[in-house]
């Protein structure tokens, strides 16, 4: 991938393991392996030179506007080169986010660098991931990058969530000043900004409101049976005689007939309405069969979801070390389930109800004016009861879901500790712990759902009252039952009809208006979780710091390429010959000044110091061991050099050439919920990675056995995941973790004691495979050429043992306050052997 004999490897079949071909047409060969180079016009074989990009990851904030991509061309630089270049959409998208850029650059000789521009698009709507891809293709008189033929760019949002109404409010965390129906109102506008989502809703919309037009036609049946079919007098030859009822003789209107739909037969008419009375219905089952397909809820749900997770895996550090997995969990599943359905769907319920309410209303206006005074007096009523009520509401409903959160806190606790608890015999104690906290939220659960029957109850004793006083009064107002009068005051007189369908309005009425106001107390319990969204995806991100971090290395690495060049070149002309190699990979790695403290607390800005005024200088392409006793910075070095940590501005400084990969790995070793090839991989191509053959050999390099192999690489996609770790042993585990360090085969690793989880026999063994990998620029290639284009493999590991230090071209005692101190191995010796005595 990138060298002469590399062409092959990449584009040639012959060259490829049998079960990698299928690979290469099922995906992009752009994005899986980096173009086949050839020589320019004239020359006879590509040059020692590579063209890559300056690092794998550029970032830059939406209002920036242009965004510079540098690309880099390492090694002979003597003659010319040609490469193309474009971008590719990821969940940035060409024309809304940025703006598509395709071409070809001209390296001249002597020219090492070349900067492109991509416009980025400024918008208010927020998105919490937006990146694109940048790829080099065609490469001519260069080899290109084994890996950074690809780079990504991450757009960081300058926006808050749901929108920027409130900006400065969720900025400084004072989400409790944000009236909760605004937030909401903000939240609905977020989800309205994404396309398919805004599409869908008007569809629901649209949809619904053809239901209501059902609604009012049977209203219409139910008068029409009653005033024209079933109650009629003949007065000549098929026609039917009424009085109107009052509307009619105050000169209103009515949408009856006065005639039969067939003249002079009841029966046949009675068959017609009927039948147009449960016809439409069909059209109603179907409306909400195809709505069951839109993205609303569910496109909704994962719009939000897809933003806590991504702002879970983007916050600092020291701020997600205090997320809990219970509290990050009942966002993404509770949460979210409720902000949408509870917020977002019954907004559009609400709205389809008043569509239904406003026929009513038609009707009402048509029939029976007296009618209108529910629908004047139940919003006042109800909206008075709603704004009083909503401080308990949504004091209930919070103080419920923080014992719930306890409650999924205390199983992840148990089911987590299992082990510990039994053996130190406290399953008991557990049990009552967890039995303790299920009363807990018990109990908030009652008083919950207290506050919630008596706000439900207000809207049908409103309707109970409306329909017993019309029945009691409006009696009165029926033809040839009363006079018109009421209390004295003549109202005019009704037909049958319009009584009875009146009556059935009001508790149409009613019930829709209960609806509602059942619909609003559900987005008002919603208002709770929505805040509590809010603040999870604002926390406060690393990519701000990341980019500055990113640039000024860049820039540094861009100054210390020229003056490594430029002393090459003098060295040159002292000695009359040239350096062999590629210059680049002289410049050191770098630490100067360097001090570190984590935070104490989550929302305070106090520090634990750790490191203090820390300098170094590391080269490139060795094995850099760092010993020392505990709790002394060892940790926190590989921390900070493996980008897990960041130092903060004005404390230090450590340089890493920009355009090395990479690769921190943690003490404790994990596996992902997929299978066992998955879990080696961790998201590289099995054509990058070099084949199955390749991944198998380093497999059996850190131990595992060939028939276990067998087994775990020929596990399928939809077996049960999870099954081959119950095979594994701790040291099994870490010769996983092993195992896909040597796969993505990093320019600079940082572990943790790779060797802590290994016997005395084989800690020397893993060691030594650390060691192989810096010489080899990677264990296992499956084309070995490639190492002279490739840059060297620089690692850095603790260690708490003496065996396999002799591996290490480096040694160094790590003390916070002293710094780092070279040690020769034969003083380790005896200093760790002190140190673990008195440990012990």
């Amino acid at each position: 991938m990138g060298g002469t004999s590399s062409r092959s490897c990449c584009t040639c079949p012959s060259a490829l393991d049998a079960d990698m071909r299928p690979l290469l047409a099922e995906q992009d060969a752009l994005e899986l392996a980096p173009s086949q180079p050839k020589p320019m016009a004239g020359q006879s074989e590509i040059p020692l030179s590579v063209i890559q990009f300056t690092c794998a990851t550029y970032f830059c904030q939406e209002d920036e506007r242009d965004m510079q991509i540098d690309i880099v061309r390492f090694g002979d630089c003597s003659g010319s080169a040609l490469c193309d270049y474009t971008t590719r959409d990821a969940s940035a998208k060409a024309g809304a986010h940025y703006e598509a850029q395709a071409g070809r650059l001209t390296f001249e000789p002597g020219e090492t660098l070349k900067s492109i521009k991509v416009k980025i698009f400024d918008d208010d709507s927020f998105s919490s991931a937006l990146e694109f891809k940048l790829l080099i293709t065609n490469v001519e008189g260069a080899h290109s990058g084994k890996y950074l033929y690809a780079a990504r760019v991450k757009i960081i949002d300058n926006d808050v969530w749901p929108t920027n109404r409130f900006q400065d409010e969720i900025l400084r965390g004072n989400l409790e000043e944000i009236p909760g129906r605004l937030l909401m109102i903000e939240f609905f506008k977020f989800l309205l900004g994404d396309a398919q989502v805004f599409r869908d809703t008007v569809k629901i919309i649209l949809l619904d409101n053809f239901k209501n037009l059902y609604f009012f036609l049977t209203l219409y049946l139910q008068l029409y049976m009653v005033d024209v079919v079933v109650k009629a007098e003949v007065e000549g030859e098929g026609e039917f005689v009424e009085e109107r009822r009052l509307a009619e003789e105050e000169g209103g209107f009515s949408f009856v007939p006065e005639v039969l739909l067939v003249p002079g037969d009841r029966q046949r008419t009675a068959i017609i309405v009927g039948i147009a009375y449960f016809l439409p219905f069909f059209l109603t089952q179907v409306i909400d069969q195809y709505k069951c397909s839109l993205s609303v809820p569910g496109g909704a749900r994962k719009l939000v979801q897809r933003n806590i997770m991504h702002k879970f895996l983007n916050c600092r550090e020291e701020m997600r070390i205090h997320i809990k997995q219970s509290e990050l969990t009942m966002s993404l599943i509770r949460d979210c389930v409720e902000v949408v359905d509870l917020g977002f769907v019954k907004a559009l319920e609400v709205i389809r109800i008043l569509g239904k309410l406003s026929l009513a209303l038609i009707f009402i206006l048509a029939e029976n004016r007296l009618a209108t005074l529910p629908l004047m007096v139940y919003p006042v009523v109800l909206a008075i009861w709603f704004e009083c009520r909503e401080k308990r509401t949504t004091g209930a409903i919070e103080e419920r879901a923080t014992t719930q959160d306890m409650m999924v806190s205390k199983v992840d606790d148990i089911s987590t500790n299992i082990r510990l608890i039994s053996d130190y015999g406290q399953k008991e104690r557990a049990a009552d712990d967890f039995a303790q906290t299920i009363q807990d939220f018990v109990t908030e659960e009652q008083i919950a759902s207290s506050v919630v029957c008596t706000n439900v109850f207000v809207a049908p004793w409103l309707t109970v009252m409306f329909v017993g006083t019309f029945m009691a009064l409006g009696a009165s107002m029926v033809q040839g039952v009363g006079d018109g009068l009421i209390f004295g005051y003549e109202v005019g007189t009704i037909s049958l009809g319009a009584f009875l369908a009146t009556i059935n309005v009001f508790k149409e009425v009613g019930a829709e208006l209960e609806e509602i106001f059942k619909e609003l107390l559900e987005i008002q319990m919603a208002f709770g979780p929505l805040k509590a969204i809010t603040r999870l995806v604002n926390l406060e991100s690393d990519l701000l710091t990341r980019r500055s971090i990113n640039r000024k290395r860049r820039q540094e690495g861009r100054e210390r390429r020229e003056s490594a060049r430029q002393q090459a070149q003098q060295k040159a002309a002292l000695t009359g010959s040239e350096a062999a190699g590629f210059i680049v990979d002289t410049v050191d790695i770098t630490i100067k000044n360097l001090a570190y403290g984590y935070k104490v607390g989550r929302f305070t800005g106090n520090r634990n110091s750790v490191i203090l005024n820390m300098t170094q200088a590391f080269h490139q392409g060795q094995l850099h061991a760092f010993v020392g006793p505990p709790r002394q910075g060892k940790a926190t070095l590989l921390r900070l050099l493996g980008q897990v940590v960041l130092p903060e501005d004005g404390s230090g400084d450590i340089f890493v050439p920009p355009h090395l990969r990479i690769l921190h790995v943690a003490k404790e070793p994990h596996a992902l919920n997929t299978t066992f090839l998955n879990n080696l991989l961790m998201g590289e191509t099995l054509v990058r990675a070099g084949g199955m053959a390749r991944v198998r050999r380093i497999c059996e390099r850190v131990g595992f056995v060939r028939e276990t192999l067998d087994i775990l690489l020929a596990q399928k996609e939809d077996e049960d995941d999870l099954v081959w770790t119950s095979r594994f042993s701790s040291t099994d585990y870490a010769r996983l973790s092993l195992a896909r360090v040597f796969i993505n085969n990093p320019e600079l690793l940082a572990i943790h004691h790779p060797a802590m989880l290994f016997d005395e026999q084989e800690r020397p063994t893993v060691i030594s495979l650390l060691k192989e990998h810096v010489e080899n620029k990677g264990l296992e290639l499956y084309n070995p050429s490639d190492k002279a284009i490739m840059r060297p493999r620089t690692v850095f590991f603790s260690s708490s043992f003496i065996e396999g230090l002799e591996s290490a071209d480096r040694c160094y005692v790590v003390n916070a306050r002293m710094g780092l101190q070279e040690k020769p191995l034969s003083e380790l010796r005896r200093s760790m052997v002190l140190d673990t005595a008195s440990e012990t």
